[in-house]
C-alpha cells in the first residue's frame, strides 16, 4: 500500500525508482526475518529499536565491502520514509512508543 501511495503521488512515475524502493524494503524485511526483529517495537533502549539495529547492520555490511556506502544510505533512507508514512499523525497505521531515530539538521557551507 505504501509503494502504491508513493506511486500515485508522483507526477511522472518512474518504475525504476519504485522498484528500488521495493528492493530496499524487501532487504529490510529479510533483515527483520533473519534476526527475528519486530518492526513495530520501539523500546526505550535505542539499540533495541529496529531502525537502529538495521542501520548498524548496514554500516557493518558497507565497511566489510558487502555493499556500497551509497546503497546502505539509500536503504536506510527508504526505511525512514516508510516509517514516516506508517506512523504519520494524520492516519498512520501504527503508533510508536519511542522515536524510531533522532532527527538532526546538517548544514553544508558553500562558497
Amino acid at each position: 500500500i505504501y509503494l502504491l501511495m508513493r506511486l500515485e503521488s508522483m507526477n511522472l512515475p518512474n518504475m525504476t525508482t519504485i522498484g528500488g524502493w521495493a528492493d530496499d524494503l524487501a532487504a529490510y524485511r529479510r533483515f527483520l526475518d533473519k534476526f527475528k526483529v519486530d518492526w513495530t517495537s520501539f523500546p526505550s533502549d535505542k539499540l533495541e529499536r529496529p531502525t537502529y539495529r538495521y542501520n548498524a547492520h548496514l554500516r557493518v555490511a558497507a565497511r566489510a565491502g558487502v555493499m556500497a556506502l551509497s546503497t546502505a544510505k539509500r536503504r536506510m533512507a527508504s526505511v525512514i520514509a516508510f516509517y514516516r508514512w506508517v506512523a504519520r499523525k494524520d492516519g498512520g497505521i501504527i503508533a510508536l512508543e519511542h522515536k524510531p531515530w533522532e532527527e538532526s539538521d546538517r548544514y553544508v557551507e558553500y562558497k
